[in-house]
């Protein structure tokens, strides 16, 4: 359902979850304000916690001020990223695929321009991202790497490109489960993900490897493994790993032409 509190449009899960949650749609900055909320801040975004207004569990606000003008001119003609994020949460919710449970998603516009992006979902518990246990010195639990792999393999076999795969929008609950978060880049395909868009998704993830730990690039190499073997790759492992290369040599040569030309 769609509803302006405020000054905020929302997208909101439903009237239930907007009987629970209207109080502080009205006002989110007012949540950013309150600094022993705040789990994470950085320019691009602000991450609040609040205990979840249905009596379980907890909720996290995620604000995003668009600080750069072309995210605003980019979003000025299309849905609002947080709107999109909201939108593919439930999209994969509903696929039966793992991610945390999408309440509402706005965006605060003045005269069409958007100003800042609202996403309000529940909390994995006892959550920790691919970038903590890659920066880790010990092992990883073998089982821990498989299970992301085939989720990202159900991912891709559904038809959906995340857009964003990196280790930081891979969580890891208390139990094990992996979770898909950051979705607003995310698309849905009339198939299955093939080998080239399968590379293009994987190659933000690839760029972390020389910044994981000895035991972090080993279970990542192990990941990218069971992943090809899950999806029917079998024997094409080291392939998939060359096109990633190529990919990232790519990425690092448009990155270089793109400073000269700003030099």
């Amino acid at each position: 359902m769609k509803e302006k509190i405020g000054a905020v449009r929302w997208e909101i899960r439903s009237a239930a979850v907007l009987e629970l949650c209207e109080s502080f749609l009205r006002e989110p900055e007012q949540l950013t304000r309150d600094k022993s909320r705040v789990v994470h801040e950085t320019w691009a975004v602000t991450v609040v916690r609040m205990a979840s207004a249905a009596g379980n569990g907890t909720w996290l606000l995620r604000c995003s001020p668009y600080a750069k003008p072309k995210a605003r001119r980019r979003d000025f003609f299309r849905t609002a990223a947080s709107v999109r994020a909201f939108r593919n949460a439930l999209a994969l919710e509903q696929a039966g695929l793992p991610t945390p449970r999408a309440l509402a998603g706005g965006v605060l516009r003045r005269l069409r321009v958007p100003r800042a992006g609202y996403l309000l979902t529940e909390e994995v518990p006892k959550a920790v991202s691919l970038a903590q246990l890659a920066s880790q010195p010990g092992p990883v639990a073998p089982g821990m790497i498989q299970s992301v792999a085939l989720a990202i393999v159900a991912l891709h076999q559904s038809g959906f490109v995340h857009g964003d795969l990196t280790i930081n929008n891979v969580l890891l609950d208390g139990a094990g489960k992996p979770w898909f978060i950051d979705l607003e880049r995310m698309r849905k395909l009339r198939g299955p993900v093939g080998w080239r868009l399968a590379v293009e998704d994987f190659h933000r993830f690839a760029r972390h490897f020389g910044t994981f730990s000895p035991t972090g690039r080993r279970a990542a190499l192990r990941l990218l493994q069971h992943y090809c073997r899950a999806r029917g790759w079998i024997r094409r492992e080291r392939e998939f790993i060359r096109a990633l290369e190529r990919r990232l040599r790519r990425k690092l040569d448009t990155d270089l032409r793109v400073a000269r030309l700003n030099v």
